[in-house]
């Protein structure tokens, strides 16, 4: 009787292995995926903050006939630190997990890694705009998503 040891793993090992290896795949770009979207919400969220802040400094100064002014910035100017992938002030879209400002069409986009974390959109986009006007000058701007 022939009696060989067997070495390595069997076919049911592999393909467990296999298995466990794509469920792991999919976790961690659920993961990466989830992380991507709090970026983004978080620095959307800081741009408003640094928004309200500029807003705050000119009305503080008696300046709120130059509120308008603030329509033309790139909103990225209300940030201490742009983000990482911001490729600058450009027409010219850039590949996925970068932020750029389109001077001509005065908005700021963001083409996410993972579109399925943002309802399958390739590309986010937002916008300063007055809220409200007094003399035909703003009383106020938002950040709005387009």
């Amino acid at each position: 009787m022939d009696i060989r040891r067997q070495r390595g793993i069997s076919r049911v090992g592999f393909a467990t292995i296999v298995a466990l290896a794509a469920a792991l795949g999919f976790v961690l770009n659920e993961t990466q995926a989830t992380i991507e979207e709090a970026r983004v919400n978080i620095i959307v969220r800081n741009m408003r903050t640094g928004l309200q802040v500029a807003i705050g400094e000119h009305l503080i100064r008696g300046e709120d006939n130059r509120l308008g002014e603030l329509l033309a910035a790139n909103p990225l100017e209300f940030l201490r630190k742009v983000p990482e992938g911001y490729v600058g002030e450009t027409a010219v879209p850039d590949g996925a997990g970068t932020w750029r400002f389109d001077p001509t069409a005065r908005r700021l986009e963001y083409r996410p890694r993972h579109p399925g974390a943002f309802d399958g959109r390739r590309e986010l986009r937002w916008r300063l705009l007055a809220v409200g006007t007094v003399a035909g000058r703003p009383v106020g701007l938002r950040l709005e998503a387009m």
